[in-house]
C-alpha cells in the first residue's frame, strides 16, 4: 500500500535517482527529443546524503535530482506549493548549474546546455497550459540569445485538450495516483514508489517529517525560532534519519514556512520637511 505519494519531496527525489525512471520522465516532457543515456551528475549525491551546490560564499541549493551527459545538465524539481518566487528560484538554480559546470581554465564554449524543470501541482501562470518553456530572447525582435539555457515549468493540473497521452498519464499519476492500464512506464514508477515505502530509513524520515509538518495556521500565528529547529533536528538525527537527510527535511520545512507566512506590506518612507532657512522661518512666524 502506498502511503507517501510520488510527489512527496523525498519519494520523488529517490525515485528519480533511477536512470530509467528519469529517462522515461524526460521522454514524456520532450516527446520529440532523443533522450540519451544519462548518469547522475558527479556533483549529485544520493538524496539520503543530499545534493548541494553553491556559489562561493553564496546560498546553497539542494537539488531534488541532477543528471548530466556529455552535452547537458538536467535538473528536475517537484513543486507542490504555489510560491510567487518560483521564477527567481529557477533563475538561481540555472546560474548555480553554470557556475559549477565550468571548471577553472575552461572556455565559455565548454558550458553544457542546461535545463531546469519544475513539475508543479498547480498552474503558476493561470493559462491552463501543460508546459511552459522559457529561453532568453531579444524583447522587441524575438531574436534568441542562443545561450542554451532553458527553464521549463509543468502544470500537472492542465485540462487543455490535446495533451499527449504519455504526459497526461504522468499528470494523472502525480495528481491522483491513477495508473493507466496500458502504460508500462507509469507502472514501473509506481513499483519504485511502492518499494520505497518499505525502506525503514525513508519511512522514518517521512513519518518524522509528517509529524512535525507545520500547518499554515500555525505558521501565521507563531514565529518559529532557532530553538524549534534545533529540537526538531535533534529528534530527526536521533531517529536514525541521518544528518544529510535531516538537513534536507529542515530546508524544505523552512521553505514551506516562508511560503505560508503572509508578507508584511511595505511601509512608505516618511517624507521629512526641508528645514526652513532663516528668511523662510522669519516669514513663517510673521504669518
Amino acid at each position: 500500500m502506498i502511503k507517501y505519494k510520488f510527489s512527496s519531496q523525498l519519494i520523488f527525489a529517490l525515485s528519480m535517482e533511477n536512470p530509467e525512471i528519469f529517462k522515461g520522465m524526460l521522454e514524456r516532457i520532450f516527446p520529440d527529443k532523443k533522450i540519451k543515456d544519462l548518469k547522475l551528475s558527479e556533483s549529485h549525491k544520493p538524496v539520503i546524503e543530499a545534493t548541494q551546490l553553491s556559489a562561493v560564499d553564496g546560498k546553497q541549493v539542494r537539488f531534488d535530482v541532477l543528471f548530466e551527459d556529455e552535452d547537458e545538465w538536467i535538473d528536475v524539481e517537484m513543486q507542490r506549493s504555489d510560491n510567487p518566487a518560483l521564477p527567481l528560484r529557477c533563475r538561481f538554480y540555472s546560474s548555480i548549474m553554470d557556475v559549477k559546470g565550468l571548471k577553472a581554465g575552461e572556455n565559455y564554449s565548454d558550458l553544457k546546455k542546461s535545463y531546469v524543470i519544475f513539475i508543479c501541482e498547480f498552474d503558476f501562470f493561470r493559462m491552463n497550459e501543460p508546459i511552459y518553456t522559457f529561453t532568453r530572447i531579444e524583447k522587441d525582435l524575438g531574436l534568441p540569445l542562443g545561450d542554451d539555457s532553458y527553464i521549463i515549468i509543468l502544470n500537472t493540473k492542465s485540462t487543455k485538450d490535446g495533451i499527449p497521452t504519455g504526459l497526461k498519464n504522468l499528470f494523472d499519476y502525480i495528481n491522483e495516483g491513477k495508473i493507466a492500464k496500458d502504460d508500462a512506464f507509469i507502472k514501473s514508477v509506481d513499483a519504485v514508489v511502492e518499494s520505497l515505502q518499505s525502506s525503514k530509513e525513508v519511512y522514518a524520515a517521512m513519518t518524522m517529517y509528517e509529524e512535525f509538518e507545520i500547518e499554515e495556521s500555525l505558521v501565521v500565528e507563531e514565529e518559529l525560532d532557532d530553538e524549534f529547529y534545533e529540537e526538531l533536528e535533534e529528534l530527526l538525527i536521533t531517529g536514525d534519519i541521518g544528518v544529510a537527510t535531516t538537513e534536507k527535511i529542515l530546508d524544505d520545512l523552512k521553505e514551506k514556512v516562508k511560503e505560508n507566512r503572509p508578507q508584511e506590506p511595505k511601509k512608505e518612507p516618511v517624507k521629512k520637511e526641508k528645514p526652513m532657512d532663516g528668511h523662510n522661518l522669519l516669514s513663517h512666524s510673521l504669518l
